[in-house]
C-alpha cells in the first residue's frame, strides 16, 4: 500500500495537470477543486501521522528528561542556597571567587564524591549556610565539570565548640583528614549537601552512588572513610 504522503504528492501533481488542462479547455476551476479534494484527505492523513509521531517522540523525550533530571526533595532553605550559588556552575567563576581545585576526583566505597574546590577564606568555627567552603564538581565524559554538591568544612583548629549543626543536621565527625588530599592530622567536621544532583542515599550523605569519577576524571582518587577522632 502506498504511503499517505506519497499519495498526497501524486494527487497534488494530478490536480496541477488537471488545472492546466482545464485552463486550456476553458473549463474553469471547478475540476481542479474537485481533483484537489482527495489531496486534502490524504494530506490530513499524512499530517495526522506526522503529529502522532511528533507527540510520541516528544513524550519519549519528556520521559527521558524526567529520568535524567529527577525532581529533588529540597527544603525552601536549601532551594534558596542552591539558587544563590548557581553562578558557580561555571567553575571559572568559582576560581575567580577564591575556590581552588584539589584536583583529585574522590571515589568512595559507597559512592563517589567528585572534585572538591576549596575556599580557605570561608573556613571558620561557625558554618555560614550561604557560604560553603567547598564546591563539588563531577567531571563528564567530555571533561567538563558539573556542579553537583556543596560542603561545609570545619577543622577543630578553628576552635569550634562541640558538633556543629546546619539545617537540623548534625555534621559528621570529628574525623581525621582525608589522605592523601588532606593531611591525617587535619581533624575536622563536615557536612555535604547534594543540592544540584539527586542523591538516593540522602541529601546530606557524604557520598553519592550516582556520581562516577571514571567517566572523565584525569586524576581519580580512591579513598577510604577516615578514622574517627575525639574532639579535643
Amino acid at each position: 500500500m502506498a504511503e499517505p504522503g506519497a499519495r498526497a504528492e501524486r494527487s497534488f501533481a494530478a490536480g496541477i495537470k488537471q488545472y492546466e488542462k482545464s485552463k486550456k479547455q476553458g473549463g474553469g476551476i471547478m475540476n481542479f477543486n474537485s481533483n484537489l479534494q482527495p489531496v486534502g484527505i490524504a494530506s490530513r492523513a499524512a499530517l495526522g501521522i506526522t503529529v502522532a509521531v511528533f507527540l510520541s517522540l516528544w513524550g519519549a523525550g519528556a520521559e527521558a528528561h524526567e529520568q535524567t533530571a529527577p525532581v529533588m526533595d529540597l527544603t525552601p532553605e536549601l532551594l534558596k542556597i542552591r539558587d544563590g550559588l548557581a553562578k558557580y556552575k561555571d567553575p571559572f567563576v568559582a576560581v575567580r571567587d577564591g575556590y581552588y581545585s584539589t584536583v583529585g576526583c574522590v571515589e568512595y566505597p559507597d559512592g563517589d564524591m567528585g572534585i572538591h574546590f576549596l575556599n580557605l577564606a570561608l573556613i571558620g568555627p561557625e558554618p555560614d549556610p550561604a557560604k560553603p567552603p567547598i564546591l563539588i564538581y563531577e567531571p563528564g565524559s567530555d571533561g567538563k565539570l558539573q556542579l553537583i554538591a556543596v560542603e561545609w568544612f570545619i577543622p577543630l583548629a578553628t576552635g569550634v565548640k562541640g558538633r556543629p549543626t546546619l539545617f537540623g543536621q548534625d555534621f559528621e565527625g570529628p574525623m581525621a583528614g582525608h589522605e592523601p588530599l588532606i593531611p591525617d592530622g587535619l581533624h575536622h567536621y563536615d557536612l555535604h549537601a547534594w543540592i544540584y544532583k539527586k542523591n538516593r542515599s540522602g541529601v546530606f550523605s557524604h557520598a553519592n552512588p550516582d556520581v562516577d569519577c571514571s567517566k572523565g576524571a584525569t586524576y581519580p582518587l580512591r579513598e577510604e572513610p577516615p578514622r574517627a577522632v575525639p574532639h579535643n
